[in-house]
């Protein structure tokens, strides 16, 4: 029998939970989740979506120390960054050249293609990283807030309230909502990625404040504001996330 795969989302109360539905001939339904976050779920062939869903709710800490434990054991593998003269880091979906400059007034900027670190020893990697990572939160703080300012002016005629903004590092996710504390989520990753798919995740969370599940008002919203979001959204790679 030829294994029908769908990719579908579920509303969990951490927020959104993407997933991999197959249909095939199994007797109860069953969980995986591989190491690269990807979460699968096989059921037989009649079980509706609704019971799947209420399966995956009921598994929800499971799911979420799982993800957490893949993320950690993805970060073991992933090399981390030296911060030397020459070395690639993504900003956005950028690409840019490390330069370190070694110089008492410590500093960070972009200068065309390159990312430069200014600091007092070029040999002291932690404060290379104290630099790097001060630089990406002040960075993350002023896009996301001019991104969230101009999709909340799209949502304002829905009668949404402006929300409680927090960005912190998440493993299963790019971004939640939590409708009942007026708050989104955006996790900080997204500095990685392009600017055109972290404002899909923006409007994505903001439309969950109108529609709460994943129906088809809810992506005919999406579509509304962003007519490419489809492409938006494939553009979100884990492959440009780096660790600092």
């Amino acid at each position: 029998m030829k294994v029908k795969k769908e990719c579908r989302e579920v509303r969990l109360s951490t927020g959104t939970l993407p997933y991999t539905l197959e249909r095939k001939r199994v007797k109860n339904m069953i969980l995986r989740i591989k190491l690269d976050g990807s979460v699968w779920v096989s059921v037989p062939k009649r079980v509706p979506i609704y019971e799947v869903e209420r399966f995956l709710r009921q598994e929800e800490d499971y799911i979420q120390r799982k993800l957490e434990f893949c993320e950690r054991e993805r970060e073991k593998k992933r090399p981390p960054l030296q911060l030397v003269d020459g070395e690639q880091i993504y900003y956005l979906d950028r690409l840019m050249t490390l330069r370190i400059r070694e110089w008492p007034l410590e500093a960070v900027w972009i200068e065309g293609d390159e990312l430069c670190i200014q600091v007092s020893d070029r040999e002291n990697l932690e404060r290379k990283k104290e630099l790097l990572q001060s630089w990406y939160r002040d960075e993350m703080q002023t896009i996301f807030s001019e991104l969230i300012e101009q999709v909340y002016h799209r949502f304002r005629a829905y009668g949404v309230e402006y929300p409680v903004v927090k960005i912190r590092s998440m493993t299963s996710r790019w971004g939640s909502c939590t409708p009942q504390k007026k708050k989104i989520t955006l996790n900080s990753y997204l500095i990685f990625q392009p600017l055109s798919s972290i404002e899909y995740v923006v409007v994505h969370e903001f439309a969950h404040f109108i529609h709460l599940d994943h129906s088809k008002e809810f992506w005919a919203l999406v579509e509304e504001i962003l007519p490419d979001y489809k492409e938006r959204k494939r553009r979100l790679s884990l492959d440009r996330v780096q660790g600092i």
